[in-house]
């Protein structure tokens, strides 16, 4: 710390800056209105709608579909914070749990469609077209999981709805604030590692072994970054090349080791295993950047 003091306290200023301005809003209302709907059953309503469709489909049932549809609308790491709750709760069994980890914990919407589509590539079709990647890697990953398990039967139609009172909404205030601040604490972290590992060249050294997959220097130094953080390693990926957009696919499939730690961090105080989460999240980088080069010609 005393040798990159200087570079540690701008890599902690720039975790900072990006927690506040673009986490904190993207991410704390989500985690507050999902906890609002599973106090008062309305996630559970939410799933028996969800339910025929995704039992016939992907073999999900509505709990697990609510899940999934989190997972892809609020993206990471509220996906997995969701999951690992209904699973305190006893609403999955451990089997399950763990199959959810494959598809359930994606990168988010919005930051797809506004951070790496119209900012990074300077073009809304380019994120859609990336969203799409996403979304199909992430409903592949649910079906083919769903035909190597055993048919789940449908959950019961009955619904039971809390009344919100006061007391209700301060614990899923208090528990949103301590999940944003850990998220917080990761992200400065893992801001501050990229900076020394800037310093340090490490992400050359990684981007030379990673050359013999065919990307040039630039996007092998992209995906160097993006194996550790997804916004700079889109960032970085960002051009106009087919070979390109199938690298910020693949990062935006794998999410970056600092997501990874923040959505680890969740399965504190439960036995689940994050090895699911690490294989499905390998499993996705493949299928975005295997989605990526058809849908390259779309755009």
């Amino acid at each position: 710390m005393i040798i990159f003091a200087k570079e540690i306290f701008s890599g902690a200023q720039s975790g900072l800056k990006m927690w506040i301005e673009a986490v904190i809003p993207s991410l704390l209302p989500f985690m507050i209105s999902i906890g609002l709907m599973l106090k008062t059953g309305t996630a559970q309503a939410f799933g028996k709608l969800l339910q025929p469709f995704f039992l016939k489909v992907f073999n999900l049932t509505g709990t697990q579909a609510f899940i999934f549809i989190v997972g892809i609308a609020a993206g990471c790491p509220v996906g997995m914070k969701t999951l690992a709750q209904l699973y305190r709760n006893g609403c999955l069994s451990r089997h399950h749990a763990h199959r959810m980890m494959l598809f359930c914990n994606n990168t988010g919407m919005m930051f797809i469609l506004s951070t790496a589509g119209a900012g990074f590539f300077g073009s809304i079709a380019i994120g859609r077209a990336l969203l799409l990647c996403s979304l199909l890697s992430a409903a592949t990953a649910a079906f083919l999981s769903g035909l190597a398990v055993k048919k789940q039967p449908a959950e019961s139609n009955d619904i039971f709805f809390a009344p919100l009172c006061q007391r209700a909404v301060s614990q899923v205030i208090d528990d949103s604030l301590h999940s944003i601040l850990t998220v917080g604490a990761y992200i400065i972290i893992f801001s501050v590692i990229g900076k020394i590992f800037g310093i340090l060249h490490i992400y050359d050294g990684l981007a030379a072994l990673l050359t013999p997959l065919g990307l040039d220097k630039n996007l092998s130094r992209a995906a160097a970054i993006g194996i550790f953080e997804v916004t700079n390693g889109c960032r970085a990926a960002a051009g106009t090349s087919k070979a390109a957009f199938t690298a910020a696919a693949a990062i935006i499939g794998w999410g970056g080791l600092s997501i990874h730690a923040q959505s680890i961090a969740f399965l504190d105080d439960t036995d689940l295993s994050c090895l699911p989460y690490l294989a499905g999240k390998c499993l996705n980088a493949a299928l975005c950047a295997l989605y990526a080069l058809p849908l390259y010609g779309t755009i």
